[in-house]
């Protein structure tokens, strides 16, 4: 008697190894405050920077020139006449997103010897342009001027405006120099005038 019986194995292919992984970790902490942030604009006056130290700073506040001009009969308008493009620079080195206010106040224009002031005298600035060294660029996250214009007064004036979760890093906002303007009624006597722009930033609350 003959017996024939067969057997079988059967070989599962190997499993595909895995690719190995690792971690690449950071920590980042609050500027320390000490640090001056520069201008954004090479042909920034030296009387407009501010050497301010952050984390929250104004780094540059511009000065305006009005140049020389005759009187008008009537209410005159008259264009900002500098020869650099006056902006106004603020850093936000605190890491939190919590967002700022930028803000100016305005003190009257008069002369030297406070002999005379322009009555009626009124200072408005439109915003024209964003510049950020923040390599997203100025679609990301940024902070909001009024391309309008606010007319300034005694009381701070909010002028760009970084909500929560805006506003992060450095941030420069040119003014118009077609649109800005210094606006005299008529009345006031010849002289040279000069008014003190102060700046100011809050803080904003974080959004929930």
């Amino acid at each position: 008697m003959a017996l024939i019986g067969a057997s079988q194995v059967t070989f599962a292919e190997d499993a595909p190894a895995k690719n190995p992984t690792s971690k690449g970790i950071v920590t980042l902490t609050a500027g320390d405050g000490a640090a001056i942030t520069p201008p954004i604009d090479k042909d920034t006056p030296k009387e407009d920077i501010t050497n301010q130290p952050g984390p929250l700073s104004i780094d540059v506040a511009p000065n305006f020139d009005f140049g020389t001009d005759k009187i008008g009969v009537g209410t005159t308008e008259y264009p900002i006449k500098n020869t650099n493009n006056p902006y106004v620079q603020v850093t936000d080195s605190r890491g939190t997103g919590a967002g700022w206010d930028l803000k100016a106040k305005i003190t009257e224009f008069e002369t030297a010897d406070k002999s005379n002031k322009l009555t009626g005298a009124t200072l408005t600035l439109a915003s024209k342009e964003l510049q950020t060294t923040n390599p997203q660029g100025v679609a990301f996250k940024a902070p909001v001027g009024d391309a309008n214009g606010v007319t300034l007064n005694d009381s701070p004036q909010s002028l760009l405006l970084a909500e929560a979760g805006n506003g992060l890093g450095t941030w420069a906002n040119y003014f118009d120099k077609g649109t800005s303007k210094l606006t005299i009624p008529g009345g006031n006597f010849i002289g040279e005038y000069s008014a003190t722009l102060e700046w100011s930033l809050s803080t904003t609350p974080k959004a929930d």
